[in-house]
């Protein structure tokens, strides 16, 4: 039987006619997903460092009870419940995934006392909190010692000096640390 149309010329011309037609709606498609509004994983992983953020220490050996930390976050001010209260004294990026805040303390607790006092000769000084990994729902933060001692300074200007991103290992192991939750 003989075909006055041969399937060589069918194939090629309907091919060859759908090719623009799938390329387009592939085109169109994949615009459609990019501008829908979707977010990446990236960008699902950012957070905003203010609020309420909650560290429960668990003893694996159960020698000590556990133990709650909670540090609050505004974007003037740090609380840490019962160690100090501080004003942020630089400008940071609370989205970012880490950094450091300058703390100029208002409140600070005598002999970890769980009492921050506007008394104590500490007030006045600034210190600094490190945070990284921040999430929408956890952070990791640490607050600058060395040898266990709070390292704090006397003026703005020796505090942006001396607690940068670049000295953070300084004053932190990281190792040492376990995330925060936000509440």
């Amino acid at each position: 039987m003989c075909f006055p149309i041969s399937l060589r010329f069918l194939k090629k011309r309907v091919v060859g006619n759908a090719f623009p037609l799938l390329f387009g709606l592939c085109l169109v498609l994949g615009a459609a997903v990019f501008f829908s509004g979707c977010k990446t994983d990236e960008e699902d992983d950012t957070g905003n460092l203010v609020g309420k953020w909650e560290n429960v220490y668990h003893d694996p050996n159960g020698a000590y009870p556990d133990f709650t930390t909670i540090i609050e976050i505004t974007g003037e001010t740090v609380v840490y419940t019962g160690s100090y209260e501080a004003t942020i004294a630089n400008e940071p990026d609370f989205e970012t995934s880490y950094g450091v805040l300058i703390l100029k303390f208002t409140k600070y607790a005598t002999d970890y006392d769980g009492n921050p006092v506007a008394t104590h000769a500490n007030v006045g000084k600034f210190g600094a909190l490190y945070w990284k990994d921040l999430t929408d729902s956890s952070v990791s933060l640490a607050d600058a010692y060395k040898d266990y001692v709070h390292q704090l300074v006397d003026t703005l200007d020796t505090a942006k000096t001396t607690f940068t991103n670049d000295k953070i290992g300084d004053y932190i192991d990281w190792s040492g640390t376990s995330p925060y939750n936000k509440k």
